[in-house]
């Protein structure tokens, strides 16, 4: 089970870099969370939950980087 959700979150960013910038980041996120959740509830090994977790959070960080404006070139 722990592998389906890390492939669902890796799928998510997959989703994300594709999407680019908008409103569905935001979806992706509450998708993510959902996920999270998921884990949290039906992965009794706390180390399959650390990976679920660090899954969750690649995403994050990629989602929160999409939303950085880009940096000017001098």
């Amino acid at each position: 089970m722990p592998a389906v959700l890390i492939r669902q979150l890796e799928n998510l960013a997959k989703v994300a870099v594709a999407l680019g910038d908008g409103r569905e980041r935001g979806i992706l996120g509450h998708e993510a969370e959902m996920i999270l959740r998921a884990s949290e509830e039906s992965v009794p090994e706390p180390a399959d939950r650390r990976d679920v977790l660090a899954a969750y959070e690649a995403l994050e960080t990629l989602l929160g980087a999409q939303d950085s404006p880009p940096v000017a070139s001098a």
